[in-house]
């Protein structure tokens, strides 16, 4: 039979009761800091309707004073959507001049531009624009401007560096591609995969695939993962055109996957 241990004297000193007093200071200041009306936490960028965008930590429209945003894990350093920095001055001098006479710039940029269209049109129209997104590639030599394109159209919502690479999981592209709601989805060039999280062929379907699908994979509900939903159009670059690269690999593409990732 086993017996009770006897009070510890010296654990009791040293969890001492807050005075009462204390205690009701303590959470009146918490109310006193809490914002006058409740706020929605946001999981994802994208359009909060009636007429307000999530863009990071940037509330825009009706979404100022009603959302906050959930910081991406992993982008600190590089800076999170939204991130602003220099002038319009700097940007006409330095992106919008070389726009005028490039035509791959202009698509990049229009790109990024293009990509809140479907969700808006959707949620004022209640027509659907898409069955599906699209992923596009630029291929060209070392030093054609191909990396330097996809980094101005990541710049136009964000800092220019928030590249992805190309060593992902399924899973994590999915929860990339939701961070990318209503935004471009902007991957690093296809030399920078290594065979760390898969081979080059996994990567490249994963790419057509699930950028332009729209939803997660449906996992058993054992693994306790969401579903993931967003609308987001792609952009990467590669030394070969994608066909090239394909026959190089062993992957005969469908024209279904050439359709999602010109």
């Amino acid at each position: 039979m086993l017996k009770s241990l006897p009070p510890d004297p010296a654990r009791h000193q040293d969890s001492a009761i807050t005075p009462k007093k204390e205690q009701i200071q303590f959470i009146w200041q918490l109310f006193k800091g809490m914002p006058p009306e409740p706020m929605t936490l946001a999981m994802k960028p994208g359009f909060r309707r009636p007429g307000g965008f999530v863009l990071g930590d940037r509330m825009l429209g009706t979404a100022k004073g009603r959302f906050r945003s959930r910081s991406q894990p992993g982008v600190s350093d590089q800076g999170e959507i939204g991130n602003r920095r220099g002038s319009r001055a700097d940007w006409d001098r330095d992106v919008g001049k070389v726009a005028l006479k490039s035509s791959s710039l202009t698509f990049g940029l229009c790109l990024a531009l293009a990509c809140p269209l479907p969700s808006y049109v959707l949620a004022n129209s209640r027509q659907r624009l898409l069955s599906e997104t699209a992923v596009f590639n630029l291929s060209g030599e070392s030093g054609s401007g191909k990396t330097s394109v996809v980094r101005a159209a990541a710049g136009v919502f964000g800092p220019p560096d928030l590249l992805r690479k190309w060593d992902f999981s399924r899973r994590g592209l999915e929860e990339y591609a939701e961070s990318r709601n209503d935004l471009l989805a902007t991957l690093d060039d296809v030399e920078t995969h290594t065979d760390e999280a898969g081979s080059l062929r996994t990567a490249m379907r994963h790419v057509n695939q699930i950028i332009t699908s729209g939803q997660s994979k449906l996992i058993s509900t054992h693994a306790e993962l969401p579903l993931l939903r967003w609308t987001a159009f792609g952009l990467t670059s590669s030394p070969e055109p994608l066909d090239k690269i394909a026959e190089d690999i062993g992957w005969k593409l469908t024209n279904g996957q050439r359709a999602r990732f010109p």
